[in-house]
């Protein structure tokens, strides 16, 4: 008897658990108002990989912001211009950026988290931002090499300081890595067009056959 009924009760736990998950898949597929962001679990090694990433990024804006900072402080009147400017207000919005980022990069590999659910709305939000954000960060890229490289070219003695040496290098590579991906696209947009091309040019001379035999 104590078989059976236990037995039983494992029966009705599972039947409760596969209700109570159709319920929550239910809720989460039918309601418009919320996604929820479920993916595979990132390997321990990528998400201590992507968080001491994201601390090199930050010591490396922190220091350039520091760079900046000394550089008005000292009056470098040949480092004054719009494009130090343009540094020094985009990065005061970069580097509350990536701690929060980073904070929350922490908090999900500290509790094994892997979803993250959100209103549409705020999704949209986050996505339109992002876009933006990423825009004005690419022309930060620009507007910093361009700014180091024409420091060096006047030989600006008030600006020399390893920090701007490591930003420089630090913007060389990403404007690098950017490059590299966009020629990625390039070349696998041209793939995926001649790969239709060929296709459709197939269709094409399969559905011509067709017709000619049918004709005969």
């Amino acid at each position: 008897m104590s078989t059976k009924s236990s037995g039983r009760e494992k029966m009705s736990n599972e039947t409760n658990k596969k209700m109570s998950s159709a319920k929550f898949e239910k809720f989460s597929t039918s309601n418009g108002s919320v996604t929820c962001c479920n993916g595979a679990a990132p390997s321990t090694f990528s998400m201590v990989l992507y968080i001491i990433l994201l601390i090199i990024i930050l010591l490396i804006n922190i220091n350039a912001s520091i760079w900046i900072a000394k550089l008005e402080k000292i009056n470098c009147a040949c480092s004054d211009n719009f494009m130090r400017n343009y540094i020094k207000y985009f990065l005061f919005v970069m580097i509350p950026a990536i701690i929060v980022q980073l904070f929350v990069a922490i908090y999900m590999y500290s509790n094994n988290i892997n979803s993250i659910c959100m209103s549409n709305t705020m999704l949209m939000f986050i996505e339109f931002s992002r876009f933006i954000f990423g825009i004005f960060y690419i022309i930060n890229i620009c507007i910093a090499i361009i700014y180091i490289n024409r420091l060096k070219e006047l030989n600006c003695e008030c600006s020399e300081d390893i920090r701007r040496e490591v930003y420089w290098i630090y913007n060389i590579i990403l404007v690098s890595i950017l490059c590299i991906l966009i020629i990625l696209v390039l070349i696998f947009a041209i793939y995926i067009f001649f790969s239709g091309s060929s296709m459709i040019a197939k269709r094409s001379g399969t559905t011509t056959s067709y017709s000619n035999r049918a004709h005969q």
